[in-house]
């Protein structure tokens, strides 16, 4: 537990409702890219950048540096998705 990064850290709450502490570490990691780049850019480049770093850091795991799972990506989709949603309403 002494070597956990913060966004697994924060991941760990939705463990109370089932989901994976690593799959909550990537939604977490999604909503803080989607509301990084969209409080600057607006909230379909929060959306777009959260869903391309998912992309590539699962392109990345394909290298042999990683395990890849479709579920990381979906997480980190989600995570910018509700994201999204956040700044579309609050605009």
């Amino acid at each position: 537990m002494k070597n956990q990064s913060l966004l697994l850290r924060l991941g760990g709450v939705f463990r109370f409702v089932g989901i994976p502490t690593d799959k909550g570490g990537h939604f977490v990691a999604g909503a803080i890219i989607a509301l990084g780049f969209g409080a600057f850019f607006g909230p379909c480049i929060g959306l777009a950048a959260a869903v391309a770093a998912g992309a590539c850091k699962e392109w990345r795991d394909s290298t042999g540096r990683g395990h890849v799972e479709f579920l990381d990506f979906l997480a980190t989709a989600a995570g910018g998705a509700v994201a999204f949603g956040g700044m579309a309403l609050w605009a």
